[in-house]
């Protein structure tokens, strides 16, 4: 081996690719670092693919041509590596296409480290001459030492062709691919199996194409074959005693998968009696519970019970009522006699003699399935795993007519937590005769699929106000308010006050376009915006599609808040940290010296140190009012915490943000006198010495003006 310049092998499956091979091709032919072969893998192609890798192979000797006499692109890798020359070697797919370094940045982390097994870079996506805001790069940078659950963590996605790898490990490690679609995932579990050491790339090197509908994955029946590629990696492990090690990780990762499979196939028969078999030979424990699921009716008690007393019980203890638990089982006996949260923690044996009816809810996602055969087996069939708990409650809660709130945070920004404590406020004074279901951003996530099988077309759609409608919050905002507007298009949806901001870029404006599409569909859409350039931004993008309001932030209707406590001192310094932020470290500095000079100052932030729980979050307000009223002055480019020195009597100095919403909401509560808005930083003196001189403070704005709009908007479909 030449240790200064090392061969690489590029292995590319050819199949039916004549409309992108060309590109892929010339891609990888345009490769910075030179020694390298390109090993084409060509199957038996109906088009002219093969005719165009011939053409190719005569401009550039470095490809060669193996022609196949199938078309798995399993199979194909697999003898690719069989032939491969190179001391490293790297998988493209034909219809994808690489960054000219794309060999060079993920050789040269090996050539200074014998300990690496992978190196992995980031991708984006493509579809035909567009490029889409998509992908994925690693959130860690550099060497990273894994174990199995830290492997699939870090590596988000289970494919091969983003990645470099050392080719004497991978014969060492007898890692050969599955022969059939699903190769990826296959590949996937055996190297978070055998990985120790990898590097990460923080770049999209490599462009992924999601528009060819040639794909072999794109046949809904070759879905099926993702129970046999699991059959392969259970072969795999079992070859190399590693089964016990690592069988419930997979088993839950599989089950994951397979649910997904089940919703993309609209649940299949075929499908589900394959999924059936499948579970019948492979994990016995679940076809049973599956069986039983299939044919039980559960009845939520008000007294619970708890099985599993580990970090999904304390996880599950964040977010129910600890009033209703009566124990919390666990077959760990050194835990047995112990208080978590207050709650006993008792044996199995103690849970058969308590008499009184109740729910258990398995808490445990690793062993799930055996504590369901245990509590079978000993008489008990009223048992829920969290995700079935939430539905039934959910059901419980409904009426005749219903509101169901959609996203809703579990995260730690205490504004978006005040925002969704003041909506239900308002249902339960105005609405008290309607069901309202709430359903927070992760439950969403975790559980959309089963939650829309128990909301009717009738039930109110209401999407919490905020701040992240647009290109600035896609993940968790902008994508999922698209999500539920598609999924429930033929619903009312009504947007609570919210900001939209699209940056002013060629991503933005991309954003903008798939926005529009969107919403337009809605049969019956209403957005509420809570400042005026939002409100414009809405009706130029909706054009008449949905109706679009202007309305004060909810937050501005809780009351009752601004009595003086008599004990205020200093100023407190409350400065955005992330993309929201217009200020820079000197202007901050400039504010904080400033401020320094007439008062003692304290940096307070609107974000808890941990997730927020819904029920956990009217601790963490009031918490946040308390400490605001402790001081005589705020200043603050953050728009929640001008609200909550608002609705406290507390002096503020308001800075704007990016998108403009701290002014923009500004201009509902400027009568306010003791809430002041400055253009520039150099306006603190002034602004701070004439807020000293204010003496009344009380919250006078009056939101009940208001209020109508959101009430006829909501009754108007009854």
């Amino acid at each position: 081996m030449n240790n200064f310049m090392p061969k690489v092998s590029i292995i590319i499956p050819v199949y039916n690719a004549e409309k992108y091979i060309e590109s892929c091709l010339e891609s990888v032919v345009s490769q910075t670092y030179p020694n390298i072969e390109i090993l084409l893998m060509v199957g038996q192609c109906n088009d002219s693919s093969l005719e165009k890798c011939i053409k190719w192979q005569k401009k550039n000797s470095k490809i060669i041509i193996v022609s196949r006499k199938d078309n798995s692109l399993g199979d194909a890798r697999n003898y690719g590596l069989k032939i491969a020359q190179g001391d490293f070697v790297a998988y493209v797919d034909a219809d994808d296409y690489v960054e000219n370094n794309f060999i060079y940045k993920l050789l040269k982390p090996f050539l200074t480290d014998d300990l690496l097994d992978f190196v992995c870079c980031g991708f984006d996506k493509f579809r035909e001459n567009e490029m889409l805001k998509e992908g994925w790069v690693p959130e860690e940078r550099g060497k990273k030492e894994v174990s199995f659950t830290s492997y699939v963590n870090c590596i988000k996605y289970g494919v091969v062709w983003n990645k470099m790898y050392r080719t004497k490990w991978l014969v060492e490690k007898n890692i050969t691919m599955f022969d059939g679609c699903h190769e990826d995932d296959a590949m996937h579990f055996i190297l978070a199996s055998q990985v120790k050491h990898v590097y990460l790339i923080s770049e999209a090197l490599y462009h992924y194409n999601v528009g060819n509908v040639v794909s072999l994955l794109h046949n809904k029946k070759n879905r099926l074959q993702y129970f046999d590629a699991v059959r392969f990696v259970i072969d795999y492990y079992k070859q190399n005693n590693i089964l016990e090690m690592y069988y419930y990780q997979i088993r839950k990762i599989v089950l994951n998968s397979v649910k997904f499979i089940l919703e993309e196939t609209q649940e299949d028969i075929e499908i589900i009696t394959k999924y059936e078999d499948f579970l019948a030979e492979i994990y016995p424990e679940v076809h049973d519970e599956f069986s039983f699921w299939k044919c039980r009716n559960i009845q939520l008690e008000s007294t619970l019970i708890i099985f599993g007393g580990g970090a999904d019980c304390n996880l599950l203890l964040k977010q129910i009522d600890k009033e209703k638990i009566r124990y919390i089982v666990d077959n760990n006996v050194q835990l047995h006699g112990k208080m978590v949260e207050n709650i006993p923690v008792v044996s199995f044996a103690e849970l058969l003699n308590y008499r009184d009816s109740y729910t258990v809810i398995v808490s445990s996602s690793h062993y799930f399935y055996e504590i369901a055969r245990q509590l079978r087996q000993n008489g008990i069939y009223n048992y829920v795993s969290p995700e079935d708990y939430y539905i039934k409650k959910f059901e419980k809660r409904r009426k005749d007519k219903n509101l169901v709130l959609f996203n809703t945070p579990e995260h730690s920004n205490i504004g978006d937590h005040t925002i969704a404590e003041a909506e239900k406020g308002f249902f339960g004074k105005y609405f008290s005769d309607y069901g309202l279901i709430e359903i927070t951003d992760m439950m969403y996530k975790r559980y959309g699929k089963k939650l829309k099988r128990i909301i009717s077309r009738e039930d109110i759609i209401i999407i919490t106000g905020g701040g992240f409608l647009g290109s600035l919050w896609m993940d968790g905002g902008e994508q999922a308010v698209r999500r539920i507007m598609e999924e429930y298009s033929e619903n009312k949806i009504i947007i609570f006050p919210q900001t939209i901001y699209f940056e002013d870029n060629t991503y933005g404006k991309y954003e903008l376009e798939i926005s529009k599409q969107i919403y337009r569909k809605c049969r019956n859409l209403t957005v509420f915006l809570r400042e005026m350039k939002s409100y414009n931004t809405a009706r130029q993008m909706l054009d008449g599609y949905a109706k679009c309001e202007l309305f004060p932030d909810i937050v501005l209707s809780m009351s009752g808040l601004d009595a003086e406590n008599g004990n205020r001192a200093g100023a407190a310094l409350c400065l955005k940290e992330c993309k929201e932020s217009l200020l820079s470290s000197e202007q901050k500095k400039y504010i904080e010296q400033h401020l320094k000079n007439n008062f003692k100052v304290e940096k307070i932030t609107m974000h808890s140190a941990g997730e927020i729980y819904p029920n956990m979050r009217n601790y963490y307000i009031q918490e946040k009012i308390e400490e605001i009223k402790k001081y005589e002055l705020v200043v603050t480019d953050a728009l929640h915490c001008m609200l909550f020195c608002a609705i406290s009597g507390t002096r503020c100095i308001a800075l704007n943000n990016i998108s403009g919403k701290v002014e923009g909401v500004y201009q509902w509560i400027k009568s306010l006198s003791y809430i002041r808005f400055a253009s520039s930083e150099k306006e603190i003196d002034k602004l701070s010495t004439e807020l000293l001189q204010i003496v009344d403070t009380r919250y006078t704005f009056d939101f009940n003006i208001y209020v109508d709009k959101i009430i006829d908007a909501i009754k108007e479909t009854i």
